[in-house]
């Protein structure tokens, strides 16, 4: 069931007014529609977009089935969906390879994307800034709600690993030859603390 968690003030990238944007875990059919109509729109207008294969349609309600598992989480502003997350709390990929913490337990991101009018690479000046930071945010708080301490992991597209690098600032590990190949990133403990203050001070 989708439910009502918070809203933001978002700064607009064309007129720079702050805006209402809402927070929701779980998801319906309007996101799902949403991401197949609006988005897709745009991904048809300027192609390469590395997650514009993602099946969203069927992963927004994987929450309903496996609630203990998996966790939804939308951003809704201007009537549209400006972000998604899926989230694991549990599982093979739900466990830390930090060094300051191995093996504990950590909320896997399996699928985090803003809405492309929202990418600097699809849209200039982009619509909402922010959206992408929120969302980890919500992981963050998600790991300290399910008592891991805000230890947040995740395998990340080669288009978003300088998000990842230098703005939230993750332990950088190799890329996963098990994983297609991509770079895996952490957040440690002493990392989500120090990334919880940022966002406080913004």
């Amino acid at each position: 069931m989708k439910q009502w968690l918070n809203s933001y003030q978002l700064r607009h990238g064309e007129t720079g007014q702050r805006m209402q944007a809402d927070l929701y875990r779980g998801a319906d059919r309007s996101n799902a529609e949403h991401i197949e109509n609006d988005w897709q729109g745009w991904f048809d207008q300027k192609p390469g977009a590395q997650d514009a294969h993602w099946e969203w349609d069927e992963k927004l309600f994987l929450a309903e089935d496996d609630p203990l598992l998996y966790d939804v989480f939308v951003l809704e502003a201007e009537n549209t969906t400006q972000a998604v997350m899926l989230a694991m709390k549990g599982g093979l990929k739900s466990v830390s390879i930090h060094p300051d913490h191995p093996r504990s337990p950590i909320v896997y991101i399996d699928l985090l994307a803003t809405a492309p009018w929202n990418r600097k690479a699809k849209a200039d000046p982009t619509r909402f800034k922010g959206c992408g930071q929120v969302m980890f945010a919500t992981a963050v708080s998600l790991s300290e709600d399910e008592g891991f301490k805000g230890r947040v992991g995740l395998h990340s597209l080669s288009g978003a690993e300088t998000f990842y690098r230098h703005v939230i600032k993750m332990t950088e590990f190799p890329p996963d030859p098990n994983y297609q190949g991509l770079r895996y990133f952490e957040l440690s403990e002493k990392q989500a603390a120090q990334f919880l203050t940022r966002k406080q001070s913004t």
